[in-house]
């Protein structure tokens, strides 16, 4: 199913922030080292701390005291500042890696339509970010910054970069580079409400960007370690225009090489690169494989290196083979399906919850217990994260009680379901539950589309009227909750519009006590389990699978860990 990354899935459960990253009058991050947790590129990273220190650092600054990493690096070393855990080794020569992933991204662009698997993994390997979720969930950490300061009125965040740094084709990564980006991302039609809160973007000098607020918004850092805080070429973007999005040039460990449609796109380690994460291995290719049952079968015959996956079945088989290595990370994310809210019927809330009412999920979940999603979900929360809120009164099968939401509605309701074909298992469980929705009344059909590709159009178009998506987790609930059900949210595909939920959201924006946060966000949970824009599902993970001589592919993102994987030897 198509993975929605205002980022990117956090790679990390919840985890304690760090000693001393706040203080009165402005918050304070220090990136001590450096680590590969991307969280999917992003859009979510770490819970700031309550209670912290004001004696940890006077000057209210997000800083780096790691130097960048020399473009000479060699494979298996790591860079100044980085955690020595991480360490790969690449054999002698050349190495190159073929990746089965699913199907063609939409696009290449950060600014673009990147809603896919496959987008993360590549859009991992090119661009690097601006910060970098840290490595325990805490605070995220400068990585094309220097340091992210807030101004003591809590109404601009001042970004310093560190100096020296250039695109692969030799552009400068400078203060106009980083404006031209983020003015990108407040036009784009995908992201624009991810900077939202962001009136004036103003370069002070080359290394200098000030980005002032119409109110303070505590959610900054995370979200320039998002795909708004992807830095791209700006000569190139100028250059190729509409085709940048299939030609892309960043400044990361690897630089894009090609793309043939329907068969893969392959990157190569950047020669000249600057920045804090380099690769270890040359090249990489990501072939398009859409079932995953064909990328096990691909693997096992060596015909390539590494995959990625959601099906348990497939986890299973793999890990009882010495030939293979099986990483299944910490829960990331979590399956929904869109209820397109602007349909007649499913623009009543009763009938959104007669829909939810009435499936068993449990019986469910036994039946085909095919993929890796474990913990059912009744929010884009699961349990073992601080932003959760239990349900009450617990979520039930109840029939009964649907019929009667929809006799109360009054009118026969009728909905296609989209999908795509693959995994067959969750093709299986949404049968099923088309099944629990007739039972009641409800006159629904499933819509098999052809790929990935074409559902993630159709429901960003609204051309649907119920579909299946994956969303990630995380522990900043802006980037986690606001991007998806504010009114004016860049991924409000359900074009749901509450404005108790749009309140809720925007105080949480700007409150910094995390306590009084916390109530804003249980309103918003409570409110969703109400009004049912979406249908939660479950929770769950990408899982990456390769030959037993790989080496990082346990890095702990939530696409391929194309900048850690390496060959033992």
């Amino acid at each position: 199913m198509p993975f929605e990354q205002p980022g990117v899935w956090d790679a990390v459960r919840s985890g304690s922030g760090r000693a001393g990253v706040c203080r009165p009058g402005g918050r304070v991050m220090r990136g001590g080292r450096v680590v590969r947790r991307w969280a999917a590129l992003a859009m979510v990273a770490g819970l700031v701390a309550a209670g912290c220190s004001s004696s940890s650092d006077s000057q209210g600054v997000v800083s780096t005291s790691a130097a960048p990493t020399s473009a000479a690096s060699e494979p298996g070393t790591t860079a100044a500042g980085t955690d020595d855990s991480t360490t790969t080794t690449a054999s002698a020569g050349p190495v190159s890696l073929v990746v089965g992933v699913d199907t063609d991204p939409p696009s290449l662009d950060p600014a673009g339509n990147t809603s896919s698997f496959t987008a993360g993994s590549v859009l991992l390997a090119v661009f690097d970010v601006l910060m970098l979720p840290s490595e325990q969930g805490g605070p995220p950490e400068p990585m094309l910054l220097e340091s992210l300061t807030e101004a003591p009125d809590r109404l601009s965040w001042e970004l310093k970069l560190r100096p020296g740094l250039t695109f692969s084709d030799g552009t400068p990564l400078d203060a106009e580079a980083v404006k031209f980006n983020l003015d990108r991302q407040k036009v784009s039609i995908y992201n624009s409400p991810a900077l939202e809160p962001v009136t004036a973007i103003e370069v002070i000098d080359p290394l200098t960007v000030v980005l002032r607020l119409q109110k303070p918004w505590v959610a900054m850092p995370s979200a320039l370690s998002g795909v708004v805080g992807l830095m791209a070429s700006p000569t190139a973007v100028q250059e190729r225009g509409e085709q940048f999005g299939r030609n892309p040039v960043g400044a990361g460990a690897f630089v894009f090489e090609e793309w043939a449609p329907n068969d893969h796109i392959t990157v190569k380690k950047n020669p000249s690169y600057q920045g804090r994460d380099p690769a270890v291995v040359d090249e990489i290719e990501f072939r398009f494989i859409s079932e995953e049952n064909a990328r096990v079968a691909a693997l096992k015959a060596g015909d390539i290196d590494a995959m990625t996956g959601i099906v348990q079945d497939n986890i299973d088989a793999l890990a009882g083979d010495s030939a293979f290595q099986v990483v299944d990370p910490p829960t990331q994310g979590y399956g929904l399906a869109w209820i397109n809210t602007t349909k007649p019927g499913l623009d009543d809330a009763r009938v959104r919850r007669a829909l939810d009412l009435a499936v068993d999920r449990d019986a469910i979940a036994e039946a085909f217990d095919g993929d890796s999603y474990a913990e059912t979900g009744w929010g884009p929360f699961p349990r073992d994260n601080p932003w959760f809120l239990e349900p009450d009164p617990p979520p039930s099968f109840d029939p009964d009680e649907a019929r009667r939401l929809l006799a109360e509605y009054g009118q026969p309701v009728s909905l296609t379901y989209k999908s795509f074909a693959t995994p067959q298992s969750v093709v299986d469980q949404i049968k099923a539950t088309i099944d629990y929705w007739k039972a009641v009344g409800v006159d629904a059909q499933l819509e098999i589309v052809p790929d990935a590709t074409q559902l993630v159009t159709d429901v960003v178009l609204g051309n649907f009227d119920m579909a299946s998506w994956a969303n990630g987790t995380g522990l900043e609930p802006d980037t986690v909750l606001y991007p998806f059900f504010h009114s004016a949210g860049s991924r409000n595909f359900s074009k749901f519009s509450n404005a108790e939920v749009d309140a809720a959201l925007e105080a949480g924006r700007s409150e910094a006590d995390p306590v009084k946060r916390k109530e804003h966000y249980d309103t918003v949970q409570r409110l969703l389990r109400e009004q049912m824009p979406v249908l939660f599902s479950q929770f769950g993970s990408i899982f990456v699978a390769g030959r037993a001589e790989l080496t990082g592919i346990d890095a702990p993102v939530a696409f391929f860990p194309s900048r850690t994987v390496g060959v033992a030897g």
